[in-house]
Parts: C-alpha cells; sequence; structure tokens
C-alpha cells in the first residue's frame, strides 16, 4: 500500500498554511527537539514537495512565502499556455508530408503522410523515400509521397508553445517536412 499525505504529515504541528487560490497546496509548520521543521505538499501529490528543518522561524516563513510564490508562477504559467492552445486546430492538412529521425549511434528518417484530419486527430499512414545520393556516410533521402507502406494510424497532435505542433510514436516524434533532403546514416554504418 502506498503511503498517503498522513503518513508524511507531522503528528502534531504548530501551524498549518492552506492558501486559498493555491488549491491542494498544504504545508505544516512544526518543531521537535527546539528545532524548526516544515513539510509541504502540493496539487493531488502524497509525498511531500520538501521538508526541511530551519535554523530560524524568519528562515522558514521566507521559505514557505517563496515556495508560495513558486506555485502561484507555475500556475499563472500553466493557465497562459493552455489558454494558448484553446480553441486552436492543428495546422496538418490532408497530403502534409511529416517527418522524424531517432536512433541511438545512428540517424534513421520516418516519413509520413496525413491521410484524414478532424480538428483534434490526424491519421498518418508511412510512406517510403527516395534515395537522391550519398555524401560520406550519409544518404540523402526524399519521402515519396503517396508511396504508402504500413496502415493508417490516428494520432493526436500536440503543442506546447501553440506554435509548434508534432505527432508522436513510441519513439520518435514528427513535425511538417520543410521541404529538404533529410541525412540518415548510410547502409553498412549502423543499419
Amino acid at each position: 500500500m502506498k503511503p498517503t499525505r498522513d503518513f508524511y504529515r507531522p503528528k502534531s504541528y504548530t501551524a498549518k498554511f492552506c492558501p486559498r487560490d493555491l488549491p491542494g497546496v498544504e504545508v505544516f509548520s512544526y518543531e521537535e527537539e527546539n528545532k524548526l521543521f516544515a513539510v509541504g505538499f502540493s496539487g493531488k501529490r502524497q509525498k511531500p514537495d520538501f521538508h526541511h528543518r530551519f535554523l530560524s522561524s524568519e528562515t522558514r516563513e521566507a521559505f514557505v512565502r517563496a515556495y508560495f510564490e513558486s506555485l502561484r508562477e507555475n500556475y499563472r504559467y500553466k493557465r497562459i499556455q493552455a489558454l494558448k492552445k484553446q480553441g486552436k486546430a492543428h495546422p496538418f492538412k490532408v497530403g502534409d508530408i511529416l517527418t522524424g529521425s531517432w536512433g541511438y549511434d545512428q540517424t534513421n528518417q520516418e516519413f509520413f503522410q496525413v491521410t484524414r484530419k478532424t480538428k483534434k486527430s490526424v491519421w498518418v499512414r508511412e510512406i517510403g523515400a527516395r534515395h537522391e545520393g550519398t555524401s560520406g556516410q550519409q544518404d540523402a533521402l526524399l519521402p515519396d509521397k503517396d508511396a504508402f507502406r504500413g496502415e493508417e494510424q490516428r494520432k493526436v497532435p500536440q503543442t506546447y508553445d501553440g506554435g509548434s505542433w508534432t505527432v508522436s510514436f513510441s519513439s520518435f516524434s514528427l513535425s511538417l517536412w520543410e521541404g529538404r533532403i533529410r541525412w540518415q546514416t548510410a547502409s553498412g554504418f549502423g543499419h
């Protein structure tokens, strides 16, 4: 069984702070053997964000105030990011080519094409690549539009700043192809 907040909460505390503008936030001040402590929780977390000993009540109070201000700033940032995303539909259109790379000690390129879309989702299918030449240990590739390989997959595009959008897979992410040659490690050099 996982410990809850009650497990970490001091048995006897001298003060409890729960700011109204910070839901789910609790800070407990307490003393043990003439030593000053504070423990703080935020959100739905069961484990404390901090559990510190302080040399004076002033430093403890200053730390708790800074902790609250840090949480307020974090909540403001999250609200701004949510507003940026709110009502924004992804920019992908049917026929768009998405590309991404992955690999350890080598670079592999992936190309996908958008086959369907809704406001919140896209359906993509992997497409082939045309070999445009080699330079040293690198192959130059361009996507081969409509040369489908594999089944259609539904994905939900993500944005973190309201501007750049990605489609994620388990080991790589795709973004809109910028129309340039993509380089990958040549055969025999890691493939």
